[in-house]
């Protein structure tokens, strides 16, 4: 990054450590909020598109890392998620039919929340393509869990909730290579598979 110097030349900065930027707690503090607009790639609205915040600070607690805040697209593509613990984030975009989209993936950096503030206005692309991953799932004793929590964790996080028959369906990018499909519950422990 640079900035400008004296007499407006600009010039090279050091790179402030992202610790520095949030204090150790910060998710304690007044919560913030994120807001934005989901589009496809011929720059249309996505409606209905989900869209999930995920801590990435290392620092938080781990209950908060594993568990976004999500919402969906109104039909201008547009979402607002409020009461979001100051933090830093990565902003996922997922819907049927597209590879999903990560902001800390496409930019290499996170999302800074600042306690009682609005975030920079958020913008994700989705493109059509990808590969569908589907999956049941289900209790101990064989029976069907509906409103399951279901994340695929590969280069971009992809979340699904489980249907009445405890089945779901998520989009995940082609080429991801072994995926981490986790599924979790209140009430229940957390279940990982890996696979291909």
């Amino acid at each position: 990054p640079s900035k400008p110097g004296p007499g407006g030349a600009e010039g090279p900065v050091e790179d402030v450590p992202l610790e520095e930027i949030l204090q150790e707690g910060s998710w304690l503090l007044a919560p913030g909020h994120i807001a934005g607009t989901v589009l496809d790639e011929e720059r249309r609205p996505l409606a209905k598109a989900r869209v999930c915040a995920w801590i990435v600070d290392p620092r938080a607690p781990a209950e908060l890392r594993r568990r976004p805040r999500c919402i969906d697209a109104d039909r201008r593509g547009r979402f607002e998620l409020r009461e979001v613990p100051p933090s830093f984030y990565d902003i996922t975009a997922f819907a049927p039919k597209f590879a999903p989209q990560s902001l800390l993936a496409h930019n290499g950096y996170p999302l800074t929340v600042q306690p009682e503030q609005h975030s920079e206005e958020v913008e994700m692309l989705l493109v059509r393509g990808g590969v569908e991953v589907r999956g049941t799932v289900k209790t101990s004793l064989r029976e069907p869990l509906k409103t399951v929590s279901v994340a695929a964790v590969g280069s971009v996080r992809a979340l699904a909730s489980t249907n009445e028959k405890g089945e779901f369906s998520l989009w995940m990018g082609q080429g991801e290579g072994e995926v981490a499909v986790v599924a979790w519950r209140d009430g229940y422990s957390d279940v990982v598979a890996r696979g291909q």
